[in-house]
């Protein structure tokens, strides 16, 4: 094997010199100037990637039509007592076919309505998805209602 200069000689404005100076330095550390079998390796990895970003471009399909969205909003049920009311809110992510649940929320931004009294108040709500907006069918067990809600659903997309 034959010597490699020391850098310190070296003429770093010829960038030719560097060149052969770091290809010497390469093959004295075992750098080989075959290149056919690197190409083919190089080729099936290339290949392989390929078929992996294909799988991943897949899954992201797949789970972006599992994609789930939570919402919030506050419904008015008016101020005389009901004992039961269908309250329409215009979402445009709702589809007909959306599925959907829905429940009371005791917290929400700009709702000032005690805490207990919506937990203790057990009203159900059930969502009808339409074009562009949902029905929600507010009913309590028990009583009437009436007043501000606040609603917490989820839309599947």
């Amino acid at each position: 094997m034959s010597k490699i200069a020391s850098p310190l000689t070296l003429d770093l404005t010829n960038t030719r010199a560097f060149k052969t100076w770091l290809y010497d330095l390469w093959r004295s550390t075992g750098g080989d100037t075959s290149t056919g079998a690197d190409l083919i390796t190089l080729q099936s990895d290339v290949d392989a990637l390929e078929v992996d970003v294909s799988a991943l471009q897949s899954d992201v399909s797949v789970l972006q039509s599992n994609q789930v969205l939570t919402k919030q909003t506050i419904v008015d049920l008016g101020s005389t007592y009901v004992f039961d009311k269908t309250i329409n809110v215009i979402d445009a992510d709702v589809t007909v076919d959306s599925l959907m649940m829905a429940q009371i929320a005791p917290i929400a931004d700009g709702y000032t309505r005690p805490i207990e009294e919506v937990i203790y108040e057990k009203i159900t709500i059930q969502p009808i998805p339409k074009a562009g907006s949902i029905d929600f069918y507010i009913q309590p067990q028990s009583g009437h209602i009436k007043g501000l809600y606040a609603i917490t659903y989820t839309v599947a997309l």
